[in-house]
């Protein structure tokens, strides 16, 4: 069944199940009653949907609740009178002191409720944003700060809000788009100012930490090891080769390497601390691997074969008189 039918069949059996409750309801007025049985049953011809089938919610999924959808979703263009706007403020005004309390989920509860009466207020959603955001519905906080958006898209609180939003999720350069928006409608506010300073600072140390021009571990290993490969090694290759585990062992066993490793330790003690630091011991390991490669050349080939051509060694390790590697697919069948 293609997706849109089953949405309309969904539908149409949500219809039938609000009429069958009608029915039931008029158990007092005959003639409300037939008329409304007399519309189920024209339904069901229509859509060839039979209301009292028992496959129906695995067929179409359970019914919507209809009224609870018209409730929750007040006509858009609905002329509002002073006392619904009176209401509605007196929700809201009831949400932010549950804010004030900490009392979020009835904050929320508050702001459904002027939502509800007024669904053209931008000030409603952002306020609900914040309940939201408070109970960790992010998602749901998002879309309120969407909708407030596109109501009033000269509002500066709602992208204040939202670049706070954003701050809780990490994404600190949407925060700080955000922030920026609310300055720019705002430029008086000190908040919005902090606010951008602190995303501004949280971004340099992010850019801090990973430095574009720090050394690559992959050039240094892949220079010393790589080979014709020009790549880092197959370190799950390594691990599970004896052979390479072996030779690991010996080549820091080796005095040379030994006494290099000594240097660098004495090296990156005299260091001060700071960003300089991962650079400083990358840099000094790659001082190590290039003495290594000048001063004991058959140690690093011996490494640079054996980490290129791991397979290969394997092979060798594992073969022999006991060998159980053949699978009994590779063995000719017998006619």
């Amino acid at each position: 069944m293609a997706q849109e039918q089953l949405i309309k069949q969904r539908l149409i059996y949500s219809i039938l199940k609000f009429l069958d409750s009608e029915i039931q309801a008029e158990s007092g007025n005959i003639e409300r009653r037939e008329s409304i049985e007399v519309a189920a049953q024209c339904l069901e011809t229509a859509f060839n949907i039979s209301v009292a089938n028992p496959q129906n919610d695995s067929i179409y999924g359970p019914p919507v609740d209809l009224l609870s959808v018209v409730s929750n979703t007040p006509p858009a263009n609905m002329l509002l009178t002073d006392d619904m706007r009176q209401q509605a403020d007196r929700f809201k005004n009831q949400g932010n002191d549950f804010i004030k309390q900490e009392k979020y989920q009835e904050a929320l509860e508050a702001y459904n409720a002027a939502v509800k009466i007024d669904a053209n207020n931008a000030i409603y959603y952002c306020n609900r944003a914040a309940a939201h955001s408070k109970l960790g519905n992010n998602d749901q906080a998002f879309r309120d700060c969407f909708r407030a958006i596109e109501i009033d898209p000269n509002y500066s609180k709602v992208y204040g809000r939202l670049g706070a939003i954003y701050l809780t999720t990490d994404k600190v350069n949407e925060a700080l788009d955000a922030y920026k928006k609310a300055h720019a409608l705002d430029p008086n506010n000190e908040n919005y100012i902090q606010s951008i300073r602190l995303c501004e600072e949280r971004l340099n140390a992010t850019n801090n930490t990973n430095p574009p021009n720090a050394p690559n571990l992959s050039s240094m290993f892949g220079s010393l090891l790589g080979g014709a490969s020009g790549g880092t090694p197959d370190m799950m290759s390594f691990l599970n080769n004896p052979a390479l585990i072996n030779m690991a062992s010996q080549f820091v066993q080796n005095p040379q390497v030994q006494g290099l490793m000594a240097n660098l330790v004495t090296n990156l003690g005299g260091q001060e601390g700071g960003q300089g630091g991962i650079s400083t011991l990358l840099q000094a390991g790659q001082r190590m691997a290039s003495e290594l490669s000048s001063n004991n050349p058959d140690l690093i080939e011996s490494l640079r074969r054996n980490m290129n051509n791991p397979s290969q060694q394997n092979r060798n390790n594992n073969s022999g008189p006991n060998s159980d590697n053949q699978s009994d697919q590779n063995r000719p069948s017998s006619s």
